[in-house]
């Protein structure tokens, strides 16, 4: 069965202990001492955060005190840049009324990425323990700037835009190996594309514009309507035009109709125009007519 703990007397051992009392204390000291070491916990000792001149997240102070016989320490902590850089250790034995001098001010070098590479005086297993507290201050500062972040840079992806975006711009790449890009153009395979309709009515006499921007035009013409024509794309463009009367609408001078010329529709019609050269000449055609 295992025995009741037995937590150390800070106070012994002393010269009143004889004869197997003083290794026997001894060794119970040292039982303390490897068991604070491997639990992080030793009885009667706190820990206190002072900030001083400091932050709550960067303390001036770290004090360990002993409740039982007043003995502390406190490191003074220089914090730059968000790690530790200095540190000066002392000791007091009247619950830090006074202090004393362990370790003076040593200096703390790191590199680009945080790892110690000097320390002029301390050593030994701590010395993680500072770099692993400068690297945790930088992932938390990192994280909490990405969680505050806007813009196409949040997610340190070059200029893709932000999720949910109604512009999302992406130039180069692929989509299921199909090439993006004006440049060197390739073909895509898809189920469907619907195109957007531009719809308008002129009044009598009234000018139009056909955008090329949209996927067809539909005019209800009220009479000697004049169309222009506008974002007329590079490559081989195609654009389709449904007017409610044919004769009522004027072309522009860019536009041929093969042989034969235009045809005179005293009607509806659905006229199809393409183009390769961004519309210096535009070739057009009847695709429906009503009579």
């Amino acid at each position: 069965m295992t025995a009741a703990y037995t937590h150390p007397n800070w106070n012994k051992p002393d010269g009143s202990d004889t004869g197997p009392n003083v290794p026997l204390r001894a060794r119970e000291n040292l039982r303390v001492l490897r068991d604070g070491l491997l639990t992080g916990k030793v009885k009667d000792w706190t820990f206190l955060r002072t900030n001083g001149t400091g932050t709550a997240d960067e303390p001036q102070y770290w004090i360990f005190k002993n409740t039982v016989n007043n003995i502390w320490f406190r490191f003074t902590n220089t914090w730059t840049a968000s790690k530790i850089t200095s540190q000066l250790v002392e000791w007091s034995d009247d619950g830090g009324a006074t202090w004393a001098t362990v370790q003076v001010a040593d200096a703390i070098v790191y590199d680009g990425n945080l790892n110690i590479t000097s320390q002029s005086i301390a050593s030994g297993v701590y010395v993680f323990i500072l770099e692993l507290i400068a690297k945790g201050k930088l992932v938390a500062a990192s994280l909490v700037a990405h969680i505050a972040g806007t813009g196409t840079g949040v997610h340190g992806l070059g200029t893709m835009s932000t999720q949910a975006s109604t512009a999302v711009n992406i130039d180069g790449g692929t989509i299921d190996g199909t090439a993006i890009g004006g440049a060197a153009p390739s073909s895509g395979s898809f189920t469907r594309v619907v195109e957007a309709l531009n719809a308008l009515a002129p009044g009598l006499n009234a000018g139009v514009t056909v955008d090329w921007a949209y996927g067809g035009t539909r005019i209800t013409n009220n009479g000697n309507n004049n169309v222009t024509f506008a974002n007329i794309p590079g490559g081989i463009a195609g654009h389709l035009v449904y007017v409610s009367n044919h004769n009522a609408t004027l072309w522009p001078a860019s536009v041929t109709w093969g042989v034969g010329g235009k045809p005179s529709i005293n009607g509806a019609a659905t006229i199809i125009l393409t183009t390769d050269d961004t519309g210096t000449n535009v070739r057009a055609s009847v695709g429906w007519r009503a009579v």
